[in-house]
Order: structure tokens, then sequence, then C-alpha cells
């Protein structure tokens, strides 16, 4: 891979950066520090601007070529964290298989960063529960306080209080139970509390999407400046990626294709905006040939955009709450498999043929 990168990617000046060799540095060392450069090339505040790849090319500037070469494999390369020798053939003269045991515990310790990631955000949102009500608690032990208002705080700290118990059931039934429908249930009913709360914060999005199409043409640009506002919010609210549903490439099952292509179709907009156009272009066409006021056949477009465009507003955010609340529950219960392929992996591969000595 290395020799492949250095002999065919570097062809042009514009992937010079992008090759497998420079991959794999920046895969194992993420980060150049200011100190690893001469400090007479730069400052150390415009240094820290820059990406990656611009940074190597700083710190290897004025630096041979098979210099470079030989830091940088000896970066990527560093023996039992991510370079494994295995044997898995008895021959004559390699008797003993070997190895197995340190690619399963790899893949063991993949598999949980996995479940920390996933997991991360519900330990968040429980900690965040956690702050508020320990700050609600807080304000009701001080004794300058109006009824009204500590009735507000304790229907508050209720609400709280059923938040933490029901991050607190999901967290432990993935960590302790191996009943899935007891998971599910319990990632399904923070499921749609989520999406409950994801509703709240995109009230002003669907709204967006009725008052735009008041714009002809231009509101086709705006409702997809707000689809695409309404998706980071969704992603941030369920703390997942924001996928770009035009990617191409994608190693999905066909279970995974099959939903992916379906909030593709949901969220794609090009039929609405034929609509729109076309019901315009009819107003337009009426008004020219008929002489009549423009407001009577502009009003008709100007409806035709408030009506399809806020309608599809609203179907493209029900669609992306469906698609991250389905991920949601796939990344709580992805984590039950975890601990059952670790065990048999120690019970069946690591320990087998192993050298003792």
């Amino acid at each position: 891979m290395i020799q492949k990168g250095l002999k065919n990617e570097c062809k042009d000046e514009k992937c010079k950066f992008i090759n497998t060799l420079n991959y794999l540095y920046y895969c194992q060392k993420k980060e150049i520090n200011y100190n690893e450069i001469s400090h007479n090339i730069i400052e150390m505040e415009e240094f820290n601007k820059l990406e990656f790849y611009k940074k190597m090319e700083l710190k290897f500037k004025d630096r041979k070529e098979e210099e470079r070469n030989e830091e940088m494999v000896n970066t990527i390369i560093e023996k039992d964290k991510n370079l494994i020798f295995v044997n898995l053939k008895k021959e004559e003269d390699h008797e003993i298989k070997f190895g197995m045991d340190k690619v399963c515990f790899q893949i063991i310790n993949a598999f949980k960063n996995i479940k920390s990631f996933n997991m991360k955000f519900l330990n968040d949102e429980l900690a965040k529960s956690e702050s508020k009500i320990n700050n609600i608690n807080g304000q009701l032990n001080e004794n300058k306080i109006y009824d009204e208002e500590r009735q507000t705080l304790i229907s508050q700290k209720n609400e709280l209080d059923e938040s933490k118990e029901e991050y607190n059931e999901l967290i432990n039934s993935l960590n302790n139970d191996n009943d899935l429908k007891k998971c599910r249930s319990a990632a399904e009913k923070l499921k749609l509390k989520l999406i409950k709360e994801a509703n709240e914060n995109l009230k002003s999005n669907k709204l967006e999407g009725w008052i735009s199409g008041i714009i002809p043409f231009a509101d086709i640009y705006f409702q997809y400046l707000i689809k695409e506002n309404a998706k980071k919010k969704i992603s941030d609210k369920f703390d997942d990626n924001l996928f770009d549903f035009d990617q191409k490439n994608l190693n999905l099952t066909k279970k995974q294709e099959t939903s992916y292509k379906e909030v593709k179709k949901k969220v794609d907009d090009t039929t609405s905006d034929i609509l729109k156009s076309l019901g315009r272009a009819l107003t337009i066409g009426i008004n020219i040939f008929s002489k009549i006021s423009f407001f009577a056949p502009a009003g008709v477009g100007v409806a035709v955009g408030v009506v399809v465009g806020g309608a599809v507003t609203h179907y493209n955010i029900n669609a992306l709450l469906k698609f991250y609340g389905d991920r949601f529950i796939y990344r709580c219960l992805i984590c039950l498999s975890f601990k059952k392929i670790a065990n048999y992996l120690v019970d069946n591969i690591a320990n087998q043929n192993e050298n003792k000595n």
C-alpha cells in the first residue's frame, strides 16, 4: 500500500498530500504540534489554524524524501499496536500457530470503542439531567422563593427525574441485560422522547417552510437550506453523524441500503420543485395571454408554492426524524451483541493452538 501510494498516487499536485502513505501517517498521528517544525517558518497561531496535511508539509520542509518516508513509516508501524504477525498454518518450518490471541483482543477493543462511542450520548444526557436536578435542588433550598416559582421548579424536577430514570434504565439494560425485548422497549421509549424534543426545536423550520413558499422560484433554494438546517438540528439532538444522502460507495448491508434509499427518496424535493415551477409558469402564462390583473394569477402561484413547499418541508423533517430515530435504536441494540462476540472469540479462537511459551 505504501509503495503504491508513493509511485502511483502523487502524479499531480492536487493529490500530492492525500496518498496512501500520508493518509496512514495521518490515521496514526492525528495531530502535528508546533514544536515539530522550525519556529521561524510560521507563527504558532497561524500554524494551529492549518489542516493536517499543510502542517505535515511544513514539518518535512527541506527534509530529504528518504528521511521523511523513514520517519513516517516508523510512526505508522508500531509493533503489537497496529501490526500483528499471525501464523494460521502448521508447516514443517513453522509448526506453532500463533497471533490469533492478539487479533481477537484487537477486535474486542474495537467493539469496546464502538460501544463507548454509541453510549457516550446516553451517559452525557444522564449527566446533564443530574446536573439540572442538583441546580434545581439548590434553588429550592433557598428561603426567598415564591410559591408559584417553587411549584414550577418542582414540576421541572419531576420531569428531569423521569428522564434520568429512563436513561438509567436503558444504560443498565445495555450493560447488564441480555434481554433484547427489554432493551428495545427502553430504547423506543427514549427515541419517542427525543423526537418530541426535536420537534419543539424544529417548529421554526416548519414555519419557514411555509413562509418561504411566498417567494417564487427562490423558495426552492431557501427550502433546501431549511431542510439542511433541520437535518443538522436532528443529528445534533441524537448526537449522530450528519449524513449526506447523495454520497456514493457506501459500505452498507442490503437491509441498510434499502433503508438508506427509502429516506433519500423521501427527502428528495425534485418532484415538488417541478410542481411549484410548473404552477408558477402556468399562472404567469395566464397573466400574459389573458392580459388580466397580475395579482390574481400570481396569487395562485404563491398559493402553490406555500402549500407544496410547506407540506414537503414537514414531510422531509418527519422522514429525517424517523431515519435518525431508527439509527438511535440500532446504535443502542448493537451494543448487546458485542459481549457475546467477545466471549465467543476468547473461548473458541483466541485460546486455541496458541504458543504458550
